[in-house]
């Protein structure tokens, strides 16, 4: 289904808001999460999750918690045979920008050849989708499984009680087994930001964009100066990706499956760049795409 969206962030002016633009030197992603864990709403500090697992903004949206899967095994061809992710943008590779927009995420997973762990920060899990260069819809799949198994909880062991035992020359009584506790584990985000690793000028304020018009749809992404959507800089929600990429599965192997095919039947909102601003979207693919980055950048 289509659908089309222009986001329109209201103005963030009130008390909490303008500490967070004094204190933090701005009102960016961090600076309002910083505001929100300190403005009570309805029985829980703003910034932490409600019984739903999802936050709540200033501005009465709910922001969901949310997981990242970059994808990253571009072949490059058209740079040579390089590796796309490691070429640098203004000095940094263009997969560390990446996952520098989505630094506050609950869990990131690069899927790609697993050289790309020397440049990847502390905790970002790197894999191989099976086999690799599968594409896109296959690699997805093996990020977002690894997603879901990097938060499962794990519960602790239940401890036996003694049994009561039984009067007579050397019976011994039936233990009665203890009941386990449950592990706390962390919840599986219900939304996945799904990216290219060659998006030199996304930023957290793109991300935040894209989590604001999500919405009730199930998938969120930008449009291009042309009207075409980039199936990968957006985001998704995560059960109607795993319904989808099952339903795939029951008809034939994943590999060599386009991003168009899988979500077809998913509700999706474009959501427009400004005008005059850094399109989130740009990916690099050629020499000339990447020169124009750095132009781009400053």
């Amino acid at each position: 289904m289509d659908f089309t969206h222009r986001l329109e962030v209201p103005r963030a002016d009130d008390a909490w808001v303008s500490c967070a633009r004094r204190c933090r030197g701005g009102v960016g992603r961090a600076g309002l999460r910083w505001a929100y864990d300190r403005a009570p709403v309805r029985g829980h500090q703003r910034g932490e999750p409600s019984p739903s697992g999802r936050v709540t903004t200033k501005w009465g949206a709910v922001m969901t918690r949310f997981g990242v899967v970059v994808l990253a095994g571009g072949a490059g061809r058209r740079l040579g045979g390089a590796a796309k992710p490691t070429l640098a943008v203004g000095g940094t590779p263009m997969l560390a920008r990446v996952l520098a927009a989505v630094d506050d995420a609950d869990g990131r997973v690069v899927v790609g050849p697993g050289s790309l762990g020397l440049i990847v920060p502390p905790g970002v899990r790197v894999i191989q989708e099976e086999p690799a260069g599968g594409g896109p819809v296959a690699a997805l799949a093996a990020g977002l499984a690894e997603l879901a198994a990097g938060t499962a909880g794990t519960g602790t062991a239940g401890t036996g009680m003694t049994g009561p035992g039984t009067a007579g020359p050397g019976t011994a009584g039936p233990g009665t087994a203890g009941p386990g506790t449950a592990g706390p584990g962390t919840a599986e985000p219900d939304v996945v930001v799904v990216l290219a690793a060659d998006l030199p000028l996304l930023t957290q304020e793109a991300v935040e964009a894209l989590l604001l018009a999500l919405g009730d749809h199930d998938g969120a992404v930008f449009v291009d100066d042309g009207g075409r959507r980039q199936w990968l800089c957006g985001v998704w929600r995560s059960a109607a990706l795993s319904e989808r990429l099952a339903a795939l599965a029951a008809s034939g192997p994943l590999g060599g499956r386009a991003m168009r095919e899988l979500v077809a039947p998913l509700r999706v909102v474009g959501v427009p760049v400004g005008g005059g601003r850094r399109p989130p979207w740009y990916d690099c693919d050629t020499p000339a795409d990447l020169a124009d980055a750095e132009r781009r950048l400053t």
